[in-house]
């Protein structure tokens, strides 16, 4: 995999195995798979993994074997699994308060660092709590709270506590570049559903509680949803007569997949029912709240709202994705008579996807020029939809926030290149600038450790039009209503002279002499409507829509030969 990177890529060309830097690196990615959340561990017990590391690592390589590194977990994970329960049980719930906190960087000092750390997880862990959820645990929010610890740990960490070489297939990769990894059989199958926005299932939205699987929603469409015999508040106990109460939440999941038209019978319970067997045929349906969607603005609904959590595309029959689905939605609203004047595209929490999506969404905006060049070791190229046409001209205003990443981040560097888009929300977004590609190893030995499963490898960067990469400080707004720290990769990327032509680059500068001006009588306006403070998250989507109504007047005022003048009198309407 070095090699292949090193060939292609060229980042991981200086990578020698051996190296103190990158064993070092190991044993971070280590600590961070085991503990990402920095609640396990103390300084001190990280310190002993640091200590063992460089010997247990040139063992592995040496002779493929894993015993020092079995040894650590086996006398540290297990003994902080069995702290962390224990400073729970002293824990008075009823007088944590439920509140959002900032994630942890450094391992705890102390115990005591420990007890108080865990005091403000749970906390978090009780904002999401519902009132379906306590149900289904009596409501017992100490029951709740201890299950969902046991969740999180058991789903994230107990696998590869259980099964050190996945660990360090992992760390090995992790510690190559921050994008690589290793996925097992049942972690790309996850990894797919997510790219393609669907499976083939029944289509429940599932919890582990106690007594069994919580039906948390139900997707529209699918097969659970149109039956019509299944509710939110179920618990179901098992599937196909195989309880799924003490089994893990991940090993659950699979058995509501299978092929389209198998048949799968469901356990149920219900308050105050006897339990009831459900049979329903799988098919394939689509994650609803997880494609593109249209709204209008609330208060203004000449203001079209495009939520773009993802960046998909899946082989189901109707053939959805991404750009197709935001095409015929758009087609569809501006041929009416209140058609959308401007638009808000939400890219908020959207993690990435599919290159060629986000290749294709962009050119609905900005027709057939270059949206992104791919750079590797022996060259770069540059895409384009060829394809496409521009559906829409009008003023558009990209809200994004720390999480926009990847394909997110080309969508909103092209068309703030090409000046297209205002761009507002958290002062710079993610900050991934890199591509990945995904190689199933086919029974292949990976790293000498003999784990069969997908290799998710960084096979080249991407820069904007203008030569910018995201990994060197993210996509900066225009205007910042929150502040925020871009999370780029550790070694910057420089960026590039721009790639576009002398022809297109000289009507990029042109429209931008117009575009600086509008950009700061918005933000202007924005902070005098904001008193310049920073808002909270849930206001962050009107204020984008009022930054859209705002360019819009001025967009009016132009076109009907008006000049057009900061009047802080008016604003705040």
């Amino acid at each position: 995999m070095v090699r292949w990177s090193a060939e292609h890529y060229g980042g991981a060309a200086s990578i020698d195995l051996n190296r103190a830097v990158f064993i070092s690196r190991v044993g971070e990615v280590i600590l961070e798979k085991l503990d990402p959340r920095r609640i396990l561990f103390t300084q001190e017990e990280a310190e002993q993994l640091k200590a063992i590391n460089a010997k247990a690592w040139r063992e592995l390589v040496g002779n493929g074997q894993c015993a020092a590194y079995e040894k650590w977990i086996t006398d540290h994970f297990t003994a902080a699994r069995l702290r962390l329960f224990a400073i729970l049980s002293r824990i008075d719930i009823a007088k944590v308060t439920p509140k959002q906190h900032e994630a942890f960087g450094a391992f705890a000092l102390s115990e005591s660092d420990l007890r108080q750390r865990l005091r403000l997880y749970v906390g978090s862990i009780l904002v999401e709590t519902t009132p379906e959820i306590l149900k289904a645990y009596r409501s017992n929010k100490k029951v709740y709270v201890e299950d969902n610890l046991q969740q999180v740990i058991g789903e994230e960490s107990d696998p590869l506590a259980r099964s050190p070489r996945l660990l360090v297939a992992k760390a090995a990769l992790g510690a190559m570049d921050t994008y690589s990894t290793y996925l097992s059989d049942a972690e790309f199958i996850d990894f797919h559903e997510d790219l393609a926005a669907g499976t083939t299932g029944v289509g429940v939205r599932l919890r582990k509680v106690p007594t069994g699987l919580l039906v948390e929603g139900l997707v529209e469409g699918a097969p659970a949803g149109k039956s019509g015999l299944i509710r939110v508040g179920d618990i179901i106990t098992a599937v196909d007569g195989t309880s799924v109460v003490e089994l893990p939440f991940g090993e659950s999941r699979k058995f509501f997949r299978g092929t389209p038209n198998s048949e799968v019978t469901l356990t149920l319970t219900r308050a105050n029912s006897t339990p009831a067997r459900v049979a329903l045929r799988r098919a394939p349906f689509a994650f609803e709240d997880g494609k593109v969607q249209l709204s209008r603005g609330k208060k203004d609904h000449s203001v079209m709202v495009v939520d773009i959590p993802s960046f998909y595309s899946d082989d189901l029959p109707k053939g959805s994705s991404s750009a197709l689905d935001l095409r015929r939605a758009l087609v569809g609203e501006l041929v009416k008579k209140t058609r959308p004047q401007a638009l808000v595209l939400d890219v908020r929490g959207n993690p990435g996807g599919y290159l060629e999506e986000a290749v294709q969404m962009a050119g609905l905006f900005v027709g057939r020029r270059p949206i992104v060049s791919v750079v590797e070791k022996h060259g770069k190229k540059t895409l384009r939809d060829f394809g496409a046409s521009q559906i829409f001209s009008g003023p558009i205003v990209i809200l994004q926030n720390e999480e926009s990443a990847s394909a997110a981040e080309i969508l909103t560097g092209a068309l703030r290149d090409y000046e297209r888009a205002v761009v507002v929300g958290t002062s710079v977004s993610y900050g991934k600038g890199s591509v990945q590609r995904l190689y199933d190893l086919d029974g292949a030995d990976a790293l000498n450790l003999g784990l069969p499963g997908v290799v998710k490898l960084t096979s080249s960067l991407f820069f904007t039009p203008l030569g910018h990469s995201p990994a060197n400080g993210g996509i900066r707004s225009d205007i910042s209503l929150r502040q925020a720290h871009s999370k780029a990769l550790r070694q910057p990327v420089t960026d590039l002279t721009p790639f576009v032509d002398a022809a297109q680059l000289a009507q990029i500068q042109k429209k931008r002499t117009k575009m600086d001006g509008v950009r700061a009588d918005l933000k202007q306006r924005s902070e005098s409507r904001r008193s310049a403070s920073e808002i909270t998250t849930t206001a962050e989507l009107d204020e984008a829509v009022q930054v859209a109504s705002d360019w819009l007047a001025f967009e009016r005022t132009e076109s009907n030969g008006t000049r057009y003048q900061t009047r802080r009198d008016v604003i705040g309407y």
